[in-house]
């Protein structure tokens, strides 16, 4: 359940909403269950800009199985859960260089064709030295930008548009193990184990077109171990032990494709072969978070004491908390480039 309204003394200390989760104990009867649920884009409508489908497959499956380990003491109780998507879209558009723009003719790319029905000219060095407006001479473009705009994809029109979409191909899988121990009348033991398993490949590793670098892929993984007494005193008083470890992996991924020094820009890079590239009405090139990494480990124990005296409740209680964190953010590893801001085309 989610509370977000004033919070009572056994989740002092958390400002906002708190969230309580139970997972399902076990029984004297075994009882099971299994489910799938599928998207398919073959009953999906297309996306108005999109100019086909977007090979939507989505399948979340598992279920779950429960029982005695020994009657009216031991008890187990399994689930899993299993979801898989595969999307292409192609509903993002970007416009990249033509092979007139290439060999220095932007004519074509500033015509009114290409900007809402407005001519435009472009700044010097454009159309100096004898040329005519909106050409430049080859020798005067960059080496390094020439190269990064080679391994871009080839546009639709004259205008360089281009449509692409981050392909999406993720792995999400889900496990808990629940064990309860009924000791006697008055004391219960459990045990849960949850284990939580996310990874997106990276896009370019599946198109080979830099554009979709713009997303990283992930390697993402949680586990959650907790351990519980529940201890009735009497009908009136009952006192509730938890202890639990808690731990979190994360790890951004980023493609093995180009980095600065492989197109001519003469610098070191701690991310050898990647160059984050985003195309808009410019290039912008780095800034990234490949392979930055998270890993978080906290935990704790926590005692709650309730007591019913006639029509009051009365709880005390205590806990602790320790956390330990390793974050490595990869943050302009890769430098930060711009190209195209000063040339008068916006």
């Amino acid at each position: 359940g989610v509370s977000t309204s004033v919070q009572d003394a056994s989740t002092s200390g958390h400002s906002g909403a708190t969230v309580n989760s139970v997972t399902k104990s076990g029984s004297n009867a075994f009882h099971g269950d299994a489910f799938e649920f599928v998207r398919n884009y073959a009953v999906n409508a297309r996306d108005f800009f999109a100019t086909g489908q977007d090979g939507l497959k989505r399948n979340q499956f598992g279920g779950t199985v429960g029982g005695p380990i020994k009657k009216d003491k031991i008890f187990f109780f399994l689930g899993y859960q299993g979801t898989t998507v595969r999307q292409t879209p192609i509903s993002s558009v970007a416009f990249v260089p033509t092979a007139q723009m290439l060999q220095g003719d932007f004519t074509a790319f500033e015509s009114p064709a290409c900007n809402n029905g407005v001519q435009k000219t472009l700044l010097a060095p454009f159309g100096t030295n004898g040329l005519a407006a909106n050409t430049i001479a080859v020798s005067a473009l960059s080496p390094a930008a020439l190269n990064i705009a080679s391994r871009l994809p080839t546009p639709v029109n004259a205008c360089g548009k281009t449509l692409f979409g981050n392909i999406t191909h993720e792995n999400d899988n889900q496990a808990p193990v629940r064990i309860d121990y009924q000791i006697n009348d008055k004391q219960m033991l459990f045990a849960r184990y949850l284990i939580t398993n996310q990874q997106l490949a990276v896009p370019y590793s599946l198109s080979k077109n830099p554009l979709d670098e713009s997303t990283p892929g992930f390697n993402d993984q949680s586990q959650s171990f907790a351990l519980g007494d529940t201890y009735t005193i009497n009908a009136n008083m009952v006192n509730s032990l938890r202890a639990s470890v808690n731990r979190v992996a994360s790890l951004k991924l980023g493609a093995d494709m180009f980095g600065a020094p492989n197109v001519g820009i003469h610098m070191f890079s701690y991310l050898p072969n990647y160059l984050q590239t985003v195309v808009t009405g410019e290039f912008t090139l780095g800034s990234t978070t490949k392979d930055a990494f998270a890993y978080q480990t906290s935990f704790g124990a926590n005692d709650d004491f309730s007591i019913v005296h006639g029509s009051h409740l009365f709880a005390f209680g205590g806990y602790y908390t320790r956390a330990n964190n390793n974050l490595l953010a990869q943050a302009f590893a890769d430098g930060q480039f711009q190209f195209g801001s000063t040339t008068g085309s916006t």
